[in-house]
C-alpha cells in the first residue's frame, strides 16, 4: 500500500506544480505584453492610423482584465483549503482598492465553518469574478452571502443596471462568450459558469429584489 500512497502524493504534488504554473502563466504574460504593445499604439498614433488605435486599445483593455485577476487570485495557493471568512475579507479589501474610485461599500455575510475541502484558488477566483462582475456595474453597494447547508451557497447581488432576461440566458447557454470589451458582463461569469460545472453545481442569474441590479446564485455540492 504504501509505495501506492507514495506514488499518489508525487502526482498530486506534481498536478499542484502544474496548477500553479497555469495560474501564474496568464498573469506573467499580461505584463510582458504591456511594453510592446505601447510601442504598437504609439507608432498607430505617429502614422494615425485608426485601426490600430482601435485594435491596440482592444488588446490593452484585455491585458488589464487578466491583471486585474491576477491581482484578485494572487493570494490563492495551489492545493490549500478555502478558508471563507479570511479569505472573502481579504479579496473585498482587494476589490476596494481596484475600485476605490467609486467608494464602494462590499458587504460581507458568511455562515461556514472555518475550513471548507474546496480549492482555494478555484473558490476565489469563482468568487472573485462574480464580485468583480458586481462592482463594475454597481453604482455603490455590492453584497455577498455565502452559507453552508449540506450545500455551498454563494449570493452576490449589486445595485447596478442587471442585465435583461434574454442576455442572462445567452451567459447560461454552455459554449457561450459575451464579448467583454462591450457592456455586459461577459468574460468573468463566462468563467463562473465553468467553474460551476466542474464542480457539477448550479448557476442562476436574476433581479436583486432588495438592491434593483443583478443577483447571481451559485449552488456547489460539498460532498
Amino acid at each position: 500500500v504504501l509505495p501506492v500512497v507514495e506514488e499518489f502524493n508525487q502526482l498530486l504534488h506534481a498536478w499542484r506544480q502544474h496548477q500553479e504554473r497555469s495560474r501564474n502563466a496568464v498573469g506573467n504574460l499580461a505584463h510582458a505584453l504591456k511594453t510592446p504593445l505601447q510601442v504598437i499604439m504609439r507608432f498607430g498614433e505617429a502614422r494615425n492610423e485608426p485601426v490600430i488605435l482601435e485594435q491596440s486599445r482592444h488588446m490593452q483593455h484585455l491585458i488589464e482584465q487578466e491583471l486585474k485577476r491576477a491581482r484578485i487570485t494572487g493570494r490563492a495557493a495551489v492545493g490549500r483549503h478555502f478558508r471563507p471568512r479570511e479569505d472573502l475579507g481579504a479579496l473585498a479589501e482587494t476589490l476596494s482598492t481596484l475600485y476605490h474610485q467609486k467608494a464602494l461599500h462590499i458587504g460581507l455575510e458568511v455562515e461556514s465553518p472555518e475550513t471548507l475541502y474546496l480549492d482555494q484558488g478555484d473558490m476565489l477566483e469563482l468568487v472573485g469574478n462574480l464580485l468583480d462582475n458586481a462592482a463594475k456595474w454597481a453604482e455603490k453597494e455590492v453584497r455577498l452571502h455565502l452559507d453552508v447547508d449540506g450545500n455551498l451557497a454563494v449570493v452576490v447581488e449589486d445595485d447596478g443596471p442587471g442585465i435583461d432576461p434574454h442576455r442572462r440566458k445567452r451567459l447560461l447557454d454552455r459554449g457561450s462568450r459575451l464579448d467583454e470589451n462591450r457592456p455586459g458582463h461577459g468574460l468573468g461569469l463566462a468563467i463562473v459558469r465553468d467553474i460551476v460545472a466542474l464542480y457539477g453545481g448550479s448557476l442562476e442569474l436574476d433581479d436583486s429584489p432588495s438592491l434593483g441590479g443583478l443577483r447571481v446564485r451559485v449552488t456547489l455540492p460539498l460532498e
